[in-house]
């Protein structure tokens, strides 16, 4: 690879580096489109929806073997 292309080759991994970091706050990806923010956020909201569905059925299921295993 001759320095022009590795250069740019370099410049890409940057930038796609910076736009996959992410902040203390959703959303807020450098470069990120509305369209792109706006799926950022469904993809959260789907993700944190499913941790608290599957933190509810564990304290169901807790709760249903403590008073099965009290006598």
């Amino acid at each position: 690879m001759n320095l022009y292309v590795e250069l740019a080759v370099t410049a890409r991994l940057l930038i796609l580096v910076q736009s996959l970091m992410v902040s203390h706050r959703p959303g807020t990806r450098v470069n990120l489109t509305e369209t792109q923010r706006a799926l950022d956020r469904i993809v959260t909201r789907r993700n944190r929806n499913r941790r608290r569905a599957i933190r509810r059925r564990e304290r169901v299921r807790a709760r249903i073997t403590d008073v099965v295993s009290t006598p």
